[in-house]
């Protein structure tokens, strides 16, 4: 498709309409419209450009993100970390190769919260799996056995701690770096 050249034009030509067109949406941007009915805003091209931008989350850095979890705060699984191993024929707790705590004596308590957690595959929390006792506060109860069960390890290098309910128990496994 040509378009024809050969047309008369004027001694301003296409030039005195287009400068006419770019005058005529200075002065609409530029003005205040007379009334709000039925007209719609002028958009500014650059407030439009920036509404198309995704939109960044606020950051804070006077937040420092435990290194276990990501930053959404869903706890980082780490899949090349051995996983614990609970032998209750040994009463030993294993990570990997490493001995972590021996049960000389019998610590029904205790034991029953590393079954759970062997049952269950090594989640990162558990629901409270002490059964009630008629004397003792169960807050109080599952509070102190994760102080036994963090007590005396060979190994440090897993720590149990409470997940601030007093319903649950949290499991973490402890680099050697922290």
């Amino acid at each position: 498709m040509s378009f024809n050249t050969n047309l008369p034009q004027s001694s301003q030509g296409n030039r005195l309409s287009q400068e006419n067109l770019n005058q005529s949406r200075q002065n609409m941007l530029s003005s205040a419209p007379a009334s709000n009915e039925n007209q719609t805003p002028a958009i500014d091209q650059t407030s439009r450009f920036q509404s198309l931008q995704p939109k960044q989350p606020p950051t804070m850095p006077w937040i420092s993100l435990n290194r276990s979890q990501l930053n959404d705060g869903t706890p980082r699984v780490d899949t090349t970390a051995p996983q614990p191993v609970w032998d209750r024929s040994r009463r030993e707790l294993r990570l990997g190769n490493k001995l972590i705590k021996r049960f000389k004596w019998p610590a029904e308590n205790q034991e029953r919260v590393l079954d759970a957690f062997e049952d269950n595959g090594w989640p990162t929390h558990i629901s409270d799996p002490l059964e009630p006792h008629d004397s003792i506060c169960p807050k109080r109860r599952l509070h102190d056995t994760i102080k036994c069960l963090n007590r005396k390890q060979i190994n440090g290098l897993i720590k149990f701690r409470g997940d601030g309910t007093g319903l649950g128990v949290l499991l973490q496994i402890v680099t050697e770096g922290e």
